[in-house]
């Protein structure tokens, strides 16, 4: 028998695999339970001791440095350093998501129109309503604002 532990939402589970359900099962769910006792046997997976996460003064610091941009070019420059292009689509994907939804337009609209998932799309309709505010602070700042061009001076 094997076990598998994992840690999802804060919560530590244990899992009982037997030779026989492994053999059994999926050969997706074969190489996701492979990989999870792997991992669980001091395999390659990344992680980080919770001494060198960054706090609360990190995330500040990291805040400041954003306050620092002036105009879409420096931004573009800073995110374009920091973000990997799967980053930054995403975050530009959650941002059109905004835009749609405040146009009314529906989930499943939004979704066939630009790929994004339904999910994705709730999740971002979840953080305008109960969120922190941020989407609805910047809608609000930048709402009739068009984008301006790289060439615009700063």
């Amino acid at each position: 028998e094997n076990y598998v532990t994992g840690k999802f939402s804060g919560r530590i589970s244990l899992w009982k695999i037997s030779q026989k359900d492994l053999a059994r099962s999926r050969p997706l769910a074969k190489l996701c339970i492979s990989t999870l006792i792997h991992c669980n046997e001091g395999g390659q997976m990344k992680s980080r001791a919770a001494a060198k996460k960054p706090g609360r003064k990190d995330f500040l610091r990291f805040a400041n440095a954003l306050l620092t941009l002036q105009s879409t070019q420096d931004c573009e420059q800073f995110l374009g350093d920091l973000c990997t292009p799967a980053e930054l689509e995403a975050m530009v994907d959650r941002w059109r998501v905004v835009e749609m939804l405040k146009a009314d337009m529906t989930y499943r609209d939004i979704s066939e129109k630009t790929g994004i998932s339904v999910t994705t799309v709730g999740r971002v309709a979840r953080c305008l309503e109960m969120g922190q505010g941020g989407y609805q602070v910047a809608w609000e700042r930048t709402g009739s604002v068009k984008p301006k061009s790289k060439a615009s001076k700063r």
